[in-house]
Protein backbone atom coordinates (compact mmCIF):
# COMPACT_ATOMS: atom_id res chain seq x y z
CA UNK A 1 0.00 0.00 0.00
CA UNK A 2 2.61 2.07 0.71
CA UNK A 3 4.73 1.87 -1.66
CA UNK A 4 1.16 2.32 -4.47
CA UNK A 5 1.11 5.90 -2.50
CA UNK A 6 4.92 6.95 -2.94
CA UNK A 7 4.28 6.27 -6.68
CA UNK A 8 1.26 7.93 -6.93
CA UNK A 9 3.15 11.11 -4.97
CA UNK A 10 5.72 11.26 -7.33
CA UNK A 11 3.27 10.22 -10.54
CA UNK A 12 1.17 13.38 -9.73
CA UNK A 13 3.85 15.24 -9.00
CA UNK A 14 4.77 15.23 -12.51
CA UNK A 15 1.75 16.42 -13.70
CA UNK A 16 2.19 20.28 -14.67
CA UNK A 17 -1.46 20.93 -13.54
CA UNK A 18 -1.34 19.36 -9.71
CA UNK A 19 0.15 20.65 -6.97
CA UNK A 20 -1.16 24.12 -6.96
CA UNK A 21 -1.73 24.58 -3.54
CA UNK A 22 2.13 23.66 -3.04
CA UNK A 23 3.04 25.54 -5.72
CA UNK A 24 1.46 28.67 -3.86
CA UNK A 25 4.30 27.96 -1.05
CA UNK A 26 7.15 27.25 -3.60
CA UNK A 27 6.58 30.68 -5.65
CA UNK A 28 6.47 32.56 -1.80
CA UNK A 29 9.70 30.85 -0.95
CA UNK A 30 11.15 31.74 -4.80
CA UNK A 31 10.24 35.25 -4.00
CA UNK A 32 11.73 35.70 -0.50
CA UNK A 33 14.77 34.15 -1.53
CA UNK A 34 14.67 36.99 -4.79
CA UNK A 35 14.12 39.59 -2.46
CA UNK A 36 10.97 40.50 -3.96
CA UNK A 37 7.02 41.02 -2.36
CA UNK A 38 5.52 37.69 -1.64
CA UNK A 39 2.17 39.38 -1.57
CA UNK A 40 1.07 40.43 -4.66
CA UNK A 41 -2.37 40.89 -6.83
CA UNK A 42 -1.15 39.55 -9.74
CA UNK A 43 -1.24 35.64 -8.41
CA UNK A 44 -5.25 36.22 -9.47
CA UNK A 45 -7.19 33.12 -7.30
CA UNK A 46 -4.42 31.81 -5.71
CA UNK A 47 -2.43 34.47 -3.48
CA UNK A 48 0.06 33.50 -1.20
CA UNK A 49 -2.06 34.54 1.84
CA UNK A 50 -0.39 33.01 4.71
CA UNK A 51 2.42 34.55 7.37
CA UNK A 52 5.42 35.57 5.79
CA UNK A 53 7.37 33.53 8.34
CA UNK A 54 6.31 30.39 7.07
CA UNK A 55 8.03 31.27 2.84
CA UNK A 56 11.27 30.58 3.92
CA UNK A 57 10.63 27.06 4.96
CA UNK A 58 10.19 26.01 1.44
CA UNK A 59 13.43 27.50 0.38
CA UNK A 60 14.87 24.01 0.05
CA UNK A 61 12.77 22.63 -2.16
CA UNK A 62 13.25 25.86 -4.66
CA UNK A 63 16.57 23.67 -5.45
CA UNK A 64 14.76 21.66 -7.40
CA UNK A 65 12.55 21.87 -10.76
CA UNK A 66 8.75 22.57 -9.55
CA UNK A 67 7.75 19.14 -10.90
CA UNK A 68 10.07 17.53 -8.72
CA UNK A 69 9.25 19.42 -5.97
CA UNK A 70 5.70 18.77 -5.75
CA UNK A 71 7.08 14.78 -5.90
CA UNK A 72 8.94 15.46 -3.39
CA UNK A 73 6.28 17.49 -1.05
CA UNK A 74 4.24 14.73 -1.72
CA UNK A 75 6.55 12.04 -0.63
CA UNK A 76 7.00 13.93 2.45
CA UNK A 77 3.02 14.28 2.64
CA UNK A 78 3.06 10.29 2.92
CA UNK A 79 6.49 10.16 5.02
CA UNK A 80 4.25 12.36 7.38
CA UNK A 81 1.37 10.05 7.27
CA UNK A 82 3.14 7.31 8.10
CA UNK A 83 4.67 8.64 10.89
CA UNK A 84 1.35 9.74 12.59
CA UNK A 85 -0.12 6.53 11.65
CA UNK A 86 3.41 4.95 13.60
CA UNK A 87 2.90 7.47 16.44
CA UNK A 88 -0.67 6.73 17.16
CA UNK A 89 -0.39 2.75 17.09
CA UNK A 90 0.58 0.99 20.30
CA UNK A 91 2.79 -2.41 19.77
CA UNK A 92 0.74 -4.10 22.39
CA UNK A 93 -2.20 -3.51 23.74
CA UNK A 94 -2.74 -1.96 27.45
CA UNK A 95 -4.19 -4.05 30.76
CA UNK A 96 -7.86 -4.80 30.20
CA UNK A 97 -7.11 -3.67 26.36
CA UNK A 98 -8.92 -5.74 23.32
CA UNK A 99 -6.19 -7.08 20.95
CA UNK A 100 -6.13 -4.46 18.37
CA UNK A 101 -7.42 -6.27 14.93
CA UNK A 102 -4.36 -6.43 12.35
CA UNK A 103 -6.84 -5.00 9.31
CA UNK A 104 -7.70 -1.82 11.08
CA UNK A 105 -4.81 0.41 8.97
CA UNK A 106 -4.97 -1.14 6.30
CA UNK A 107 -9.04 -0.78 6.13
CA UNK A 108 -8.40 2.74 7.36
CA UNK A 109 -5.79 3.59 4.97
CA UNK A 110 -8.64 2.60 1.69
CA UNK A 111 -11.83 4.83 3.95
CA UNK A 112 -9.38 7.86 3.88
CA UNK A 113 -8.13 7.22 0.47
CA UNK A 114 -10.36 10.05 -1.15
CA UNK A 115 -9.06 12.53 1.40
CA UNK A 116 -5.05 11.31 0.60
CA UNK A 117 -6.21 11.74 -3.17
CA UNK A 118 -6.70 15.23 -2.48
CA UNK A 119 -3.88 15.80 -0.35
CA UNK A 120 -1.59 14.41 -3.37
CA UNK A 121 -2.92 16.39 -5.59
CA UNK A 122 -3.11 19.55 -4.77
CA UNK A 123 0.27 19.19 -2.62
CA UNK A 124 -2.14 20.15 0.30
CA UNK A 125 0.01 20.85 3.88
CA UNK A 126 -2.32 18.97 5.77
CA UNK A 127 -0.86 15.71 6.32
CA UNK A 128 2.79 17.78 7.70
CA UNK A 129 0.16 19.79 10.08
CA UNK A 130 -1.13 16.84 11.48
CA UNK A 131 2.06 15.15 12.20
CA UNK A 132 3.31 19.05 13.75
CA UNK A 133 0.68 18.70 16.20
CA UNK A 134 0.39 14.98 16.74
CA UNK A 135 4.35 16.06 17.82
CA UNK A 136 3.20 19.06 19.70
CA UNK A 137 0.48 17.07 22.10
CA UNK A 138 2.86 14.61 22.61
CA UNK A 139 5.97 16.64 23.54
CA UNK A 140 3.45 18.53 25.72
CA UNK A 141 2.35 15.27 27.47
CA UNK A 142 6.02 14.38 28.53
CA UNK A 143 6.13 17.87 29.71
CA UNK A 144 8.54 19.58 27.12
CA UNK A 145 7.78 23.12 26.70
CA UNK A 146 9.90 24.28 23.71
CA UNK A 147 9.78 21.47 20.69
CA UNK A 148 5.70 21.13 21.37
CA UNK A 149 5.38 25.02 21.39
CA UNK A 150 7.56 25.03 17.98
CA UNK A 151 5.78 22.34 16.41
CA UNK A 152 2.44 23.83 17.29
CA UNK A 153 3.50 27.23 16.25
CA UNK A 154 4.82 26.05 12.59
CA UNK A 155 1.28 23.83 12.11
CA UNK A 156 -0.91 27.24 12.57
CA UNK A 157 1.14 29.20 10.59
CA UNK A 158 1.50 26.94 7.92
CA UNK A 159 -2.80 27.11 7.26
CA UNK A 160 -4.45 29.51 9.69
CA UNK A 161 -7.92 27.98 10.75
CA UNK A 162 -10.62 30.24 9.10
CA UNK A 163 -13.46 31.34 10.40
CA UNK A 164 -16.95 32.08 9.55
CA UNK A 165 -18.95 34.27 11.10
CA UNK A 166 -21.59 31.59 11.72
CA UNK A 167 -18.62 29.02 13.08
CA UNK A 168 -17.65 32.19 15.63
CA UNK A 169 -21.87 32.41 16.52
CA UNK A 170 -22.00 28.37 17.01
CA UNK A 171 -18.64 28.62 19.56
CA UNK A 172 -20.03 31.45 21.58
CA UNK A 173 -23.21 29.73 21.96
CA UNK A 174 -21.93 26.60 22.83
CA UNK A 175 -19.94 28.28 25.43
CA UNK A 176 -22.68 30.04 26.89
CA UNK A 177 -24.57 27.05 27.38
CA UNK A 178 -21.51 25.63 29.35
CA UNK A 179 -20.59 28.72 30.99
CA UNK A 180 -21.85 28.26 34.93
CA UNK A 181 -25.04 30.17 36.26
CA UNK A 182 -26.07 32.66 37.34
CA UNK A 183 -25.80 34.50 34.43
CA UNK A 184 -27.46 32.56 32.28
CA UNK A 185 -30.57 30.24 32.46
CA UNK A 186 -29.65 26.04 31.69
CA UNK A 187 -29.60 25.23 28.05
Amino acid sequence: MLLVLAVAAVAVGQHPRRGVDFRVYLMAAERFLEGTDIYRLSDGTMPFKYAPITAPLFLPFTLLPARAAVALWNLCSIAALVLVARLTTRALPGKGEATPWTWAPVLTTLALLPAFTYELFYGQVDAVILLLILLSTRGAERGQVWRPGVAFAIAFLLKPPRRSSDSSFCGAATGACWAPPPWWAPC
